[in-house]
């Protein structure tokens, strides 16, 4: 499980992409912030990379966004 807890696009987007190699398949990913109203930077990253790019499904959106990881871990996404 990773718990990125980070305000910013920028600071979302490092610590996804930090994790997302290390994250075994099933293994669940949740951030804190993207729906906090003053931090709308964190809901484009995670609409950015896990939606959009990545095609995952939240699987809780309240109170913390909730995706459970899909991919093996060695083999990268494009």
């Amino acid at each position: 499980m990773a718990h990125i807890d980070c305000d910013l696009y920028a600071s979302v987007v490092e610590a996804y992409e930090g994790v997302r190699p290390f994250m075994l398949p099933g293994g669940y990913i949740a951030f804190d912030d993207p729906l906090t109203s003053t931090c709308l930077g964190a809901f484009e990253a995670v609409e950015e990379l896990l939606i959009r790019r990545d095609r995952l499904h939240a699987e809780q959106a309240f109170p913390h966004l909730v995706y459970r990881a899909p991919f093996i871990a060695s083999t990268p996404m494009s």
